[in-house]
């Protein structure tokens, strides 16, 4: 081990080169930590996660249209419920009047069926855009691991736990866990703003006092939906933890290493005999 005491006493000079490049080591460490930072930090992970999803949320079209009938879907299934209600409140005035339930209860059937109509397509199309937005996101997330190991110095490729076999599972099994993930979130939050604040402004014009209610109670609702979202959240990080290639057990790991080192092998061997 280097003794800079020993060293000022023989060559100031180099003792003084010697505390430069520690300098230069620190700075460059911490420059390394401070650009790390977004990712390790676990309170700005979720931040750069969805600062990395939005960067491969496209085409914009799609994304801008699924929320849209999104939107629809929430509005929709929203009224249907008061559609249900007036279509009771019909039979029950028909008893009282004496006139035919079919025939004030027609129009609000036929009005419900015109609204399940609107939401099964309104769905669809929701998710057919999704799950293309979501197999973006995938392919995006695959092309920017692919070219980081690709970028990898030679001596990183040289050892055995950075193997063909487990960097071609990483980008097929574990990046496909992504999928659905983001997009499918933000469909769940968009529909449930929506749906509330549908609710609230048919409540203010049919009934101030009932709106007041749902303003009151609401926050135990949301306490409550961020709640089961954490849950959820755990409960899907968990289950990818045990899906994911870096936690697989030893012998399911030695099988891939072997695989992928007898196939480099068998090239090697093979351009040597053709040599």
């Amino acid at each position: 081990m280097i003794d800079l005491k020993d060293i000022k006493e023989k060559d100031p000079i180099a003792k003084e080169k010697l505390q430069e490049a520690e300098k230069v080591r620190l700075a460059h460490e911490t420059k390394i930590i401070d650009d790390l930072d977004h990712i390790y930090n676990e309170t700005k992970q979720d931040k750069t996660f969805r600062d990395k999803v939005g960067a491969h949320m496209r085409p914009g079209w799609k994304v801008i249209i699924a929320l849209l009938s999104t939107a629809v879907v929430a509005v929709s299934a929203t009224l249907y419920g008061w559609y249900i209600m007036r279509a009771m409140t019909e039979i029950n005035v028909a008893a009282f009047t004496g006139e035919s339930a079919v025939d004030r209860v027609a129009p609000w059937c036929f009005v419900m069926l015109g609204s399940s109509i609107l939401l099964l397509i309104s769905k669809s199309i929701s998710g057919l855009l999704l799950s293309q937005v979501a197999e973006e996101i995938t392919q995006g997330f695959r092309a920017e691991l692919y070219e980081a190991i690709v970028r990898k110095p030679i001596g990183w490729h040289d050892q055995r736990d950075n193997g063909a076999g487990i960097m071609t599972a990483t980008l097929s099994s574990d990046v496909q866990l992504l999928n659905g993930v983001s997009s499918d979130g933000i469909a769940v939050m968009v529909e449930s703003i929506v749906a509330v604040l549908t609710g609230l402004i048919f409540s203010l014009i049919f009934s101030w006092p009932m709106a007041l209610v749902g303003l009151g109670i609401m926050p135990f609702f949301m306490v409550a939906g961020v709640i089961v979202a954490k849950a959820d959240n755990e409960n899907m990080m968990s289950i990818e933890e045990k899906q994911s290639s870096d936690d697989v057990s030893d012998d399911v790991k030695a099988v891939q290493i072997l695989s992928s080192d007898s196939i480099s092998n068998y090239k090697t061997v093979a351009s040597f005999g053709n040599d």
